[in-house]
């Protein structure tokens, strides 16, 4: 009987630890389908604001490319400013809280977002000419190649420096 009892407490403590590790059905190491328009839309103003001298822009481009730049750069520290604002903690302490209201408001405020970057790629679009445009794509094919180059460097070191760990374990201080 003690067996049985000790044997199934094992299993639940393996079963409670590997749950804790990697709930069922999360996928590891994936972005968040979410987060991967946000990132492309950065790299896509990063790479516009670092390749200005590719681009071989007229003064007048300049101008306008500098004004959409700063819009973003405004929006986006007001975006952030927004997100450290505790609100819901706020609206749940009130009489009035409404669940839906909030994701309401959540969803309203996503497609804002999402249009207002809209708008800004819309407008780089019309500001530079076509050959300027396919050197901005060949710019940004680059750096994604190279990003996914060194993604799969830094896996590889991580896989290494395991690996030597667990070859070479070092001594617990005690």
């Amino acid at each position: 009987m003690i067996k049985k009892v000790f044997a199934l407490m094992v299993l639940t403590a393996f079963t409670l630890g590997s749950l804790a590790y990697a709930p069922a059905g999360k996928r590891m190491n994936r972005p968040n389908p979410q987060m991967r328009g946000g990132l492309k839309t950065f790299m896509f103003f990063k790479a516009v604001k670092d390749s200005r001298e590719k681009l071989n822009l007229t003064e007048k481009q300049n101008v306008q490319l500098d004004k959409i730049l700063r819009d973003v750069e405004a929006y986006t520290e007001k975006i952030k400013e927004e997100k450290r604002k505790d609100t819901f903690a706020e609206r749940f302490v009130s009489d009035s809280f409404d669940p839906f209201k909030i994701e309401e408001e959540q969803k309203r405020k996503k497609e804002e977002i999402k249009n207002f970057y809209l708008s800004k790629i819309k407008a780089v679009h019309d500001l530079l000419t076509k050959e300027q445009r396919q050197i901005l794509v060949d710019i940004m094919k680059e750096k994604v190649k190279n990003m996914r180059k060194a993604r799969k460097i830094k896996g590889i070191r991580k896989w290494r420096e395991k690996r030597m760990k667990m070859q070479n374990p070092t001594p617990k201080n005690y």
